[in-house]
């Protein structure tokens, strides 16, 4: 079986906490699944809808990556499920078993 392989992107002041701890699933709660959110860029799915005054409509919201955020490339091979608001992300629901670090390292942000 192959892992799947997908990103996450963070604050810069993530950085020591996700070396130290990895990627830890977020609390459950009514608006958002349990487990470690990642995304892919060629992996999109249907959204929840919501309820407006004006009626219901799709909720279209895309996850991406942006400097000087830390882009982390994540390796899980388990359970996971797509995510209800963002078109390109997935919910692990389980720490995935690889975690690095992609963008690159200076004195600057390091």
């Amino acid at each position: 079986m192959s892992p799947l392989v997908a990103y996450h992107s963070t604050a810069r002041r993530h950085r020591e906490a996700i070396h130290r701890y990895g990627l830890i699933p977020a609390l459950p709660s009514s608006a958002q699944w349990f487990g470690v959110y990642v995304y892919r860029d060629d992996y999109t799915h249907r959204t929840r809808h919501m309820r407006y005054r004006s009626g219901i409509r799709p909720v279209s919201c895309w996850w991406a990556h942006r400097p000087p955020n830390d882009l982390w490339e994540v390796a899980y091979i388990g359970p996971l499920y797509p995510d209800q608001f963002v078109a390109n992300a997935l919910v692990l629901s389980e720490p995935p078993q690889h975690v690095s670090l992609v963008s690159p390292l200076s004195r600057v942000t390091s």
